[in-house]
């Protein structure tokens, strides 16, 4: 089992924006949880299509970086202090 790192980005309303840092996949959930279900299921559905990368190790993921690359928007301070990145097993 691999671990990849996911950066949850938590938006106004309580939703999360999760992006992939090893895989050019994004998904969103209506709660932490469901973001993390959802993170999971794109995982697998890339590994399963593009196959089984070595993941990045966590510390090499920036948040804001990671964002801005996916969406072309720069993160504020406030939005950053509400972002954060863990490990998806699969």
């Amino acid at each position: 089992m691999k671990k990849y790192v996911a950066a949850f980005y938590e938006e106004d309303k309580g939703n999360y924006s999760v992006f992939l840092a090893d895989y050019e996949a994004a998904t969103c959930g209506d709660d932490i949880e469901d973001a993390r279900e959802m993170a999971k299921d794109i995982l697998s559905i890339y590994i399963e299509d593009e196959g089984a990368r070595e993941p990045k190790d966590i510390n090499e993921v920036d948040l804001a970086e990671l964002y801005t690359e996916r969406t072309g928007l720069k993160l504020s301070d406030r939005e950053l202090l509400k972002a954060h990145k863990e490990y998806i097993a699969v």
